[in-house]
C-alpha cells in the first residue's frame, strides 16, 4: 500500500516519504487526463480544444527529447519499454512519471515545515552534504531500487508493466527543473533536457 509502518509519524521525515507515496498517487491519477474512467460522471473533467492541444504538445515534447538523447548517446534503444514502444503510450508513460515527480516535489516543499516556516534546510547528520531537496530525489531513486538482471526485469514488466529502474529514474528526472537545480545540472548534461517541456505546476 501507499502508507505502511515504514512511514514515520515525524512530520519532517514524513515529508520525505512523499518521494514514494505522492509520486505513486499522482502517477496513478494522471491517466484520468486521457483515458475513459468510471469516475467520468462524478468528476467534472471537461477539456477545451486548447487544453487537449497542450497535452498533446507536452507528450510530443517528451518524445522529442527522448529521441535527442538516444541520438546524443548513440543508444537508439535507450528508454524503449517492452509493450510501450508505440509512441503515444511511451509519451503518456513519460508524462505520468515526470508529472508525478514534479507534483510530489511541490507537495514536499509545502509539507517540509522546517524549511517553509523556519527557513531551515533539513539535513541528516551523516549526510550533511545533501540538502533537503537533494534528499527528496535520493528517496525517489531509492524507491526504484531492484535487481538489475535481465530475467528479473522481464518478470517485473510482465507482472507490473514496469520498465527498468534506470529508465524509471533517469528519463523522468530530465524533465524536472527542480532536480537540475538541486544537483547543479546544466544544459548538455544527460540528466537535464535540452528543451524544457512545460508542465502545469498545479
Amino acid at each position: 500500500g501507499l502508507i505502511n509502518a515504514t512511514v514515520s509519524a515525524n512530520t519532517t521525515l514524513f515529508a520525505f516519504h512523499l518521494a514514494r507515496v505522492a509520486v505513486r498517487l499522482f502517477a496513478a491519477m494522471t491517466p484520468l487526463l486521457y483515458e475513459s474512467s468510471i469516475y467520468e460522471r462524478e468528476i467534472a473533467f471537461q477539456f477545451t480544444d486548447d487544453s487537449e492541444r497542450q497535452l498533446e504538445d507536452l507528450i510530443n515534447c517528451l518524445l522529442a527529447d527522448l529521441r535527442r538523447l538516444q541520438k546524443t548517446l548513440r543508444r537508439p534503444n535507450m528508454g524503449l519499454i517492452p509493450g510501450l514502444s508505440e509512441p503515444t503510450l511511451l509519451g503518456r508513460w513519460l508524462l505520468q512519471q515526470a508529472g508525478a515527480v514534479k507534483q510530489a516535489f511541490n507537495a514536499f516543499r509545502e509539507l517540509l515545515h522546517v524549511s517553509r516556516i523556519w527557513k531551515v534546510d533539513f539535513r541528516y547528520g551523516n549526510l550533511r552534504q545533501l540538502s533537503a531537496s537533494q534528499l527528496f530525489f535520493v528517496y525517489y531513486a531509492l524507491d526504484q531500487c531492484e535487481h538489475s538482471d535481465a530475467a528479473f526485469q522481464r518478470r517485473q514488466f510482465n507482472l507490473r508493466g514496469q520498465p527498468s529502474a534506470a529508465t524509471r529514474v533517469n528519463l523522468p528526472l530530465r524533465h524536472v527543473p527542480e532536480f537540475a537545480e538541486a544537483f547543479g545540472c546544466v544544459y548538455g548534461d544527460n540528466l537535464r533536457a535540452e528543451a524544457a517541456c512545460h508542465f502545469r505546476s498545479r
